[in-house]
């Protein structure tokens, strides 16, 4: 419980808040590589990591699998569940065997017909961290684009470099070529 209380999530609550909350988490043990959720089944709730950790992975258009976060302990994940019941954007595995700190969305429901108060703080410390998640998203895709545009602009100086190399080349060879007298 108290990696629950150090969470990012639930730190922000005030501590009445908080001890009203925790009986709402249910503990459950993971073995390594055992699969919390997998892409695209139904949101079930959020989970913070007690021991272990978590990785989530995305298929690529290739087929080959990338790791887009990993999670460790204290961490949230699968947060936007409980806003949006959405299905799962990614799967996620545990690394090592270890504990995750589940809130299903029957308990959210439940914490908001008995804890209102609780409830309605708990839902904007889950909008903040899901703005932090997201502003530093788009820092990385600003980072990336940026390094994209880079990459263009040196595959186009480069393919310039390419042509006027042809073309020199070419008018070097037309001038060997071109220079000797034709024997008739």
């Amino acid at each position: 419980m108290n990696t629950l209380k150090r969470c990012s999530l639930i730190k922000k609550l005030d501590s009445e808040a908080i001890d009203k909350l925790l009986p709402f988490f249910a503990s459950e043990e993971k073995a390594a590589g055992e699969t919390v959720f997998t892409e695209g089944d139904e949101g079930d709730g959020l989970y913070v990591v007690e021991s272990g950790a978590v990785r989530a992975t995305k298929v690529m258009p290739r087929g080959h699998k990338m790791i887009v976060a990993q999670f460790f302990t204290g961490d949230v994940f699968g947060e936007m569940a409980l806003v949006t019941k959405a299905p799962r954007s990614a799967d996620c595995i545990m690394d090592d065997g270890g504990k995750v700190w589940h809130l299903s969305l029957d308990s959210f429901d439940k914490l908001k017909k008995e804890e209102p108060r609780v409830h309605a703080a708990f839902v904007r410390s889950i909008g903040t961290v899901v703005s932090e998640r997201l502003k530093s998203m788009t820092g990385e895709i600003t980072t990336l684009l940026r390094e994209l545009s880079y990459t263009q602009r040196d595959m186009d100086d480069l393919r310039e470099q390419v042509r006027r190399s042809k073309s020199g080349f070419a008018g070097f060879l037309r001038s060997l070529v071109g220079g000797r007298k034709r024997r008739g």
